[in-house]
């Protein structure tokens, strides 16, 4: 049996104790299961049939099972990304943000994973560092489903649509989203005003470095990137 393979069964059995102690100690305990932030219709961008059985699992166990099971798997992807094992690698993922969707970073970590590690294991050639790319944009639609107000989401797809895909309508719309969010809006409006530069947009581009003035004066209009004091 596989090690994502023995994790379900674990995570299975314990979901199934779980519930049938909630039942032996009655209502009482009920009440200290907080439910999944995660909803069953939520997960649709990231199109993997593997959701579903995570999202399952994950809405009958209490919040600190979830929490130390969502652990484990990140274990496992790290150790599918050790393997070069891409397939082993999503179904850990899966696992891990059905179990704590909350946890902002292993979104962002494995988008990463997904964009940049991934193509590089099988060859890394054009064509299938674009089909990456355009997967770890998926995986951050999740994401920003969940996590509608971290404007860090928003952030890494303006990023990634900007400056790796090339979509820069795309990564516009993105970093307009994140520039209404703290604590992304100092970052996100200074890459909007580049984006908007390149597309020959200089009115809303001069918007965009004066509203970035008003939020990081210290940074002059057109600095370069990773000039931030």
């Amino acid at each position: 049996m596989t090690e994502w393979k023995r994790g379900a069964v674990i995570v299975v059995a314990a979901a199934v104790a779980a519930a049938l102690g909630l039942s032996l100690l009655g209502s009482r305990t009920s009440a200290r299961v907080e439910p999944s932030a995660v909803r069953l219709d939520a997960y649709r961008a990231w199109d993997w049939a593997a959701w579903s059985a995570p999202q399952a699992v994950a809405r009958g166990l209490p919040s600190g099972l979830r929490r130390v099971a969502a652990g484990w798997f990140w274990v496992g992807a790290w150790r599918a990304w050790e393997r070069e094992d891409a397939g082993a690698l999503r179904r850990a993922l899966a696992w891990t943000l059905a179990l704590r969707p909350e946890q902002v970073g292993y979104w962002i970590e494995g988008a990463r994973m997904l964009a940049f590690d991934v193509p590089q294991w099988s060859g890394g050639d054009a064509p299938q560092r674009r089909r990456a790319l355009e997967e770890a944009l998926r995986f951050l639609a999740e994401a920003e489903n969940v996590h509608p107000m971290a404007g860090v989401i928003p952030l890494e797809i303006g990023w990634l649509r900007g400056w790796e895909l090339g979509d820069l309508e795309g990564a516009e719309r993105a970093l307009a989203r994140a520039a209404r969010l703290e604590p992304s809006a100092r970052q996100a409006e200074r890459l909007r005003a580049r984006v908007l530069e390149r597309l020959d947009r200089s009115k809303g581009a001069k918007r965009a470095w004066a509203t970035h003035g008003r939020i990081d004066p210290a940074v002059p209009p057109g600095a370069p990137l990773g000039s931030e004091p």
